[in-house]
């Protein structure tokens, strides 16, 4: 039946509401995909939670939007029509379907990314974006049951028919037996709150975590520091160190490392320095990238501090004038106040407050992870054990031996650490993990531990990795003798596995490569051939004809050397490339060709540095006959003078006029200053 006159706008405005509240939401996917479009199609996590988000969000504004269409039909209907409109046939038959449809996907979808870990998504979303979700998903959720108690309501409604109308006006305790009778008004009424109370209950709730949890990213103009020290006052007088006054000293090289030293002191904040920075200095970055700068106090532990530190460092071991010192310790005590207090351990970045005082977790760091990707956690305690051994300082041995400490808890039974602490067994970064050379940073790690601690538990340790690398080499190869050389990028349960979604199960080159180098020093440290018994079969898997590739694309050198695929399919050796940013194809994991046009967001073929590992293994064998002293005079024995000041002379000669190494982008670049400054450092060794 046609709705009274006086009712028409108040339905209309109903409508408009509905259909406004249903655009809302998908607005709200919008957001979503724009915020976090470039991790949808990475990480299978984001995807299940993705997943749980459309389908709670399609079906309540899908309802929205039919609802709203049929209050608008209703109002149009022409007087005196008593038949149902096809609008209600719409609502009582195909938006009940939608909605149980829709709840059992976001029952999978959430179960499911339930048991893959929130805290994964946690650390990357950010607190604010991550409790916003989180009301949003259990709001829409009690709003989708508002939704089908209303669809059932409204089917239990003896509407079709005006003698149903009358009937049920006859018998008001007929209904209390049945569903509520519930008009298409109500359930308007009822969804467009629900859908405001989503909503505005979102937007409370992202607001209130970004007044209590620290920011992320910082967006202000960051600026340079003062300078740590006086230049001119620095070059004034003889050096610490008098040889280095000697005509026989390059003054012009020396110049520009102390010039470049002193320059890249306004770059450190509270004692830490970053990844990267603009040449103006109004923006300073870590790995997370020019999206989320650092704060001022805040730095980079991956690279950044414990890398741009130690060239002040080993500058102090070579002229020892206490300013190089005094820059390296500052760094060390940023360090160890961003040094988890719990675990000894570090994350990729580290913040202090402008009074210096120390932050834990990060916010980025929820789980309070220790990181050993990308060298992190491992270069944090390897600088601090430098600056025990130069000083003889026990804060920074003790700060050492803690995170050592807890290497030792983390260590897996029968050798091998994780990428990460404090995930999930089933989460890859509690694999067991090779890439990125993490393996080989924490056993060089404990090499050095062992060196100037004396202790033989570090030593013990790293030989544990070994037995796990001889243990586990070809795993995964099936009948593939030739694989039988091989190491993959991570394992669970001693076989290969899976990280990201563009990181298969496969055998990995480059890590191959690091194995060997690994069990190479282990021999020379343990004289233990059983560590070179599993190298010849992983020589000959990487100079087969099947595993080597003909650099058509002039990938490293010149056209026509040897380069190698990252990543080989198990038992079929075929090369592969993982699919990392097509996301417009993501259905592809990876491809089984190369082709440098793609956009790959990875390195996928490159020589990793395998040619010297091959060099190095064959000249212990073939040469020196594995005659550990032989071989060890002739990998230390220093380059020739000629060649260190050319490549000092090199790094004079790409120094900036802002006194500034940078990189291909123009950018202040921690890895431009590090290699640069030990170019000019190591000249000075030889000849001071």
């Amino acid at each position: 039946m046609r709705p009274p006159s006086r009712l028409k706008p108040a339905l209309a405005a109903l409508a408009v509401l509905d259909i406004a509240m249903a655009s809302l939401l998908v607005g709200l996917l919008v957001v979503i995909v724009i915020l976090f479009g470039g991790s949808l199609f990475v990480f299978t996590l984001y995807q299940h939670a993705f997943v749980g988000l459309c389908c709670l969000l399609s079906a309540l504004g899908g309802g929205l939007y039919v609802h709203g269409i049929a209050l608008i039909g209703d109002i149009a209907r022409k007087e005196g029509t008593s038949q149902g409109s096809r609008y209600t046939r719409i609502v009582q038959v195909l938006v009940p379907a939608a909605l149980y449809s829709s709840l059992a996907a976001v029952g999978i979808a959430f179960f499911y990314n339930g048991s893959a870990g929130f805290g994964s998504l946690l650390q990357d979303i950010g607190a604010e974006f991550m409790n916003a979700v989180v009301f949003l998903s259990i709001s829409s959720l009690a709003a989708l049951c508002i939704q089908i108690a209303c669809h059932l309501g409204m089917l239990g409604r003896r509407s079709g028919t005006t003698e149903g109308m009358a009937a049920s006006r006859s018998k008001p305790a007929a209904r209390g037996r049945s569903f509520p009778a519930i008009t298409r008004q109500g359930i308007g009424k009822l969804q467009s709150v629900a859908v405001l109370v989503v909503i505005a209950g979102t937007a409370v709730t992202y607001a209130l975590t970004s007044l209590f949890v620290p920011p992320r990213c910082f967006s202000g103009f960051h600026g340079f520091s003062a300078p740590a020290y006086d230049l001119a006052t620095l070059q004034s007088g003889p050096h610490a160190n008098t040889a280095l006054d000697n005509p026989s000293v390059n003054q012009t090289v020396l110049g520009t490392l102390e010039l470049a030293l002193w320059k890249m002191t306004t770059t450190q904040s509270q004692g830490g320095f970053p990844m990267e920075a603009l040449l103006d200095g109004s923006e300073f970055y870590a790995d997370r990238g020019a999206g989320c700068p650092l704060f001022p106090g805040e730095f980079s532990i991956q690279g950044g501090t414990p890398l741009i530190a130690s060239a002040y460092l080993e500058m102090y071991r070579v002229e020892p004038n206490s300013v190089y010192l005094d820059v390296a310790a500052a760094a060390a005590r940023a360090l160890m106040a961003v040094q988890d207090e719990v675990n000894g351990g570090f994350y990729y970045e580290g913040r202090l407050y402008p009074d210096g005082t120390g932050y834990q977790p990060h916010p980025f760091n929820s789980k309070r992870a220790s990181v050993f990707d990308d060298d992190t956690t491992q270069s944090a305690l390897s600088f601090l054990l430098d600056m025990y051994d130069v000083t003889n300082d026990t804060t920074y041995m003790n700060a050492a031996v803690r995170g050592l400490d807890y290497l030792f808890q983390l260590e897996k039974i029968g050798g091998g650490w994780p990428q990460r602490s404090n995930y999930g067994p089933d989460e890859y970064q509690s694999f067991v993990t090779l890439n990125d050379d993490c393996m080989q940073d924490i056993v060089n790690l404990m090499f050095k531990a062992h060196d100037i601690l004396g202790d033989a538990r570090y030593l013990q340790a790293a030989e544990r990795a070994g037995q796990f690398l001889i243990r586990v080499q070809g795993n995964g190869a099936g009948s593939n003798a030739m694989q039988a050389g091989a190491w993959a990028q991570q394992y669970k349960d001693d076989q290969p596995a899976w990280a990201r979604r563009f990181e298969p199960p496969a055998m990995c080159s480059s890590q191959t490569a690091r194995a060997v180098d690994m069990l190479m020093e282990l021999y020379l440290r343990t004289a233990n051939e059983t560590y070179l018994d599993a190298i010849p079969s992983a020589v000959a898997w990487l100079t087969d004809a099947n595993t080597t590739i003909l650099d058509e694309w002039n990938v490293t050198s010149a056209l026509g050397d040897f380069i190698w695929s990252r990543l080989y399919e198990l038992e079929t050796n075929h090369l592969i490339v993982g699919n990392r940013n097509e996301q417009d194809n993501a259905a592809i994991i990876y491809y089984y060709d190369y082709v440098p046009a793609r956009d790959y967001g990875y390195s996928w073929v490159g020589s990793y540095g395998i040619n010297g590992t091959l060099s190095r293994y064959d000249y212990l064998v073939n040469v020196c006959g594995k005659d550990i002293a032989q071989y060890i005079a002739w990998r230390d024995a220093p380059p020739s003078v000629p060649s260190l000041l050319s490549g000092a002379q090199y790094a004079h000669t790409n120094l900036h006029p802002s006194g500034f190494w940078l990189d291909g982008e123009g950018d202040i670049d921690d890895g431009e200053f590090s290699s640069n400054a030990r170019r000019v450092i190591d000249y000075l060794k030889a000849v001071a």
